[in-house]
């Protein structure tokens, strides 16, 4: 089960960059709202993956139901985000803090799993720098651009004391490829992702579809903010996940009995608020 585990990563962290850039994709007051957003100080985002998987084994059916949730305070001057990280599932929940910052163009993190006493984490190894550098924002808002025309308004709605405008579209496989040809296993090394270049290869080719990702993303009316995105990844996981889970259970006991695994939901919201709200991050003591 280890490549379909590490597809599971792959697909959320493909949803970030697919999603962080659909900011910039519709028309020149979301291109304004999205340079607004780049020029705050601070702000609150709340991100949730819900992921609903049903693992059968000779005729029975398990459901599953997995929610994980990520709260986080972000300060641009200096860099510094705190967050609080929980993962929810048949009824018990655990939850992790962490703090990271950057000073004199290096990072340090530290952990807690109460919010009070701290462990300082080891950052050198991440080359965090060096990874950010390889990505390239402006390449992917100006690829995501060309899908603005696939989103239509469908809505005004009232979303965390924000007056918005939602608009709805898909987004095709065969548009998401572009996206995904962006990930390199260098920029996922940054993510703590280890893949190597023949398993990246091999996981882009699945996805090469055909499925559709649906996707919302929410408007402040008059700034043209950011306030929340959807992105529904169901399809593209159940297209992907049967050719992968096929190959592992080949010859193996999983096969004889018959097991099967079908992802039944694969959803991201995100929502920003509290714009320059926040107020300086203290940082904790480790």
């Amino acid at each position: 089960m280890k490549k379909l585990k590490k597809f599971i990563v792959l697909a959320l962290a493909l949803a970030m960059v697919l999603s962080l850039s659909a900011c910039g994709s519709f028309e020149a007051n979301i291109l304004k709202g999205a340079k607004k957003m780049q020029e705050l100080e601070s702000l609150h985002m709340d991100l949730t993956a819900e992921v609903g998987i049903d693992v059968g084994i000779m005729g029975q059916e398990m459901p599953i139901d997995l929610k994980i949730s990520n709260s986080a305070d972000i300060q641009t001057s200096p860099e510094r985000i705190l967050m609080e990280i929980g993962a929810h599932m048949a009824g018990e929940s655990q939850s992790i803090y962490l703090y990271v910052e950057q000073e004199d163009g290096s990072y340090s993190a530290a952990s807690s799993f109460n919010g009070k006493n701290w462990h300082k984490e080891d950052t050198s190894y991440l080359e965090i720098p060096e990874v950010a550098e390889k990505i390239d924002p402006k390449a992917t808002i100006a690829l995501l651009a060309k899908y603005g025309s696939n989103f239509e308004k469908a809505c005004t709605e009232n979303v965390l004391g924000y007056d918005t405008i939602r608009y709805d579209g898909v987004i095709t496989s065969e548009d998401l490829m572009e996206a995904v040809d962006l990930i390199s296993v260098a920029q996922l090394a940054g993510a703590e992702i280890d893949l190597s270049e023949e398993d990246l290869a091999e996981i882009k080719d699945a996805l090469k579809g055909p499925y559709s990702v649906p996707c919302s993303i929410w408007l402040e009316g008059k700034s043209g903010m950011i306030i929340r995105y959807d992105i529904d990844l169901t399809e593209m996981a159940g297209a992907v996940i049967g050719p992968i889970l096929a190959e592992e259970f080949a010859d193996t006991d999983a096969d004889i009995l018959g097991e099967k695994i079908e992802v039944r939901n694969l959803k991201l919201t995100t929502s920003f608020s509290q714009f320059d709200q926040i107020g300086e991050i203290q940082r904790p003591e480790f």
